[in-house]
């Protein structure tokens, strides 16, 4: 394994930490919501295959305009991974959030790189495939 996807693995694996149940039950059962404020807290964007601009999943798309880079928390109450990048069209920094997980303050977490990745994401991947990160 080289360096740079242990280093990635690593990075994904700090930022996948468990979500309070009571913030999960805040986010819609098989969906990826992204909050403006840490804790879980302010406007919330809701992303599932449902509603995503590609149905199914497996393709990067565009947070949308008024969450670009503002997502300051998030859970994944899905039963698959969800990939997160800083850019759009989605480059070689990114992120991996496993199932049914969450992280409630990215000012916490940095990229791949070392910039944080608080207010950052601007894509997303709803993966349905099988596994953790």
């Amino acid at each position: 394994m080289s360096f740079r996807r242990v280093v990635l693995v690593l990075a994904a694996a700090m930022l996948c930490s468990v979500a309070a149940p009571s913030a999960a039950s805040a986010c819609q059962e098989s969906s990826f919501c992204g909050y403006r404020n840490i804790g879980d807290e302010g406007t919330a964007w809701t992303y599932s295959q449902v509603n995503s601009p590609f149905d199914p999943g497996n393709t990067w798309f565009y947070v949308g305009g008024e969450a670009n880079d503002q997502i300051s928390s998030y859970i994944n109450n899905r039963v698959h991974r969800t990939y997160m990048s800083k850019d759009y069209p989605a480059s070689e920094t990114r992120l991996c959030a496993n199932r049914e997980a969450g992280a409630w303050n990215l000012t916490e977490y940095r990229w791949p790189g070392g910039t944080n990745v608080n207010d950052s994401i601007s894509s997303l991947y709803l993966d349905t495939g099988e596994g953790l990160c």
